[in-house]
């Protein structure tokens, strides 16, 4: 059976030891879509837009709440805990703005506190805000959290001439250019989509190179927007 390994490192470096990136054969504008948070001076959160200058939501929060850990990968585990909503209401969590899917909910004790646990959603690259909605106070709270990036491959090891895909989560909504290590080498190029990533139909498959050496190697992916480099392990037998 394949094995599923996922990268430990990545870095945002333009002077990286990958090769610098060739242009893809299409590419295009990261286009208009909710994509970062901002704090604005009188304490409201602005949800700001790729490519415009507009707001896309501003929300005023009158609860208290966070996430733990405060960043990680997609699908790490996440435990959300706040306070300052009423007794016994149910607080929903929600995947990206107010009405968005939900991605957790949590019941408030008689001090108006509660936890919730979720698994990190598909997310672009960096900060973001998951917002806590009091079910019957309207009470708000907003738990930052920072998404890095990481590489699935299946499998992380094999012969020269044998095949394996690489998956990625935490980009920016971009094309990447992916790479073997050494000899660096253009293995082929992925689309990230809105939320960062490219996996299942998107993932690219790859073949090892006939003069790969045995031995450890990698694969490393940059985003051609952002400059994102990420790494994967491969052992080649």
């Amino acid at each position: 059976m394949a094995k599923i390994r996922e990268t430990k490192t990545a870095s945002k470096s333009t002077t990286d030891s990958a090769p610098a990136p060739a242009t893809p054969a299409t590419t295009s504008e990261a286009p208009a879509v909710p994509a970062a948070i901002a704090a604005a001076p009188d304490g409201t959160l602005w949800f700001v837009e790729y490519g415009v200058s507009r707001i896309g939501e501003v929300v005023f929060p009158t609860a208290a709440s966070g996430a733990d850990p405060a960043s990680g990968y997609y699908g790490s585990n996440l435990t959300f805990a706040g306070s300052g909503f009423a007794s016994n209401e149910k607080v929903r969590i929600f995947r990206d703005g107010i009405g968005s899917a939900l991605l957790a909910t949590g019941t408030a004790d008689a001090g108006g506190s509660f936890t919730a646990s979720a698994s990190a959603p598909e997310s672009p690259y960096g900060p973001r805000t998951f917002l806590a909605l009091g079910e019957t106070s309207g009470n708000l709270g907003a738990a930052g959290f920072s998404i890095e990036p990481r590489l699935v491959l299946n499998a992380d090891s094999g012969m020269p001439g044998s095949t394996a895909t690489v998956a990625g989560y935490g980009f920016d909504w971009e094309p990447v250019s992916i790479y073997w290590g050494n000899p660096a080498t253009l293995l082929g190029y992925a689309y990230a989509g809105v939320e960062g990533s490219f996996h299942g139909s998107a993932d690219l498959q790859f073949t090892v190179p006939r003069g790969a050496a045995a031995g450890a190697n990698g694969i490393v992916v940059r985003g051609e927007f952002s400059g994102l480099v990420v790494r994967a392990a491969f052992t080649v037998r």
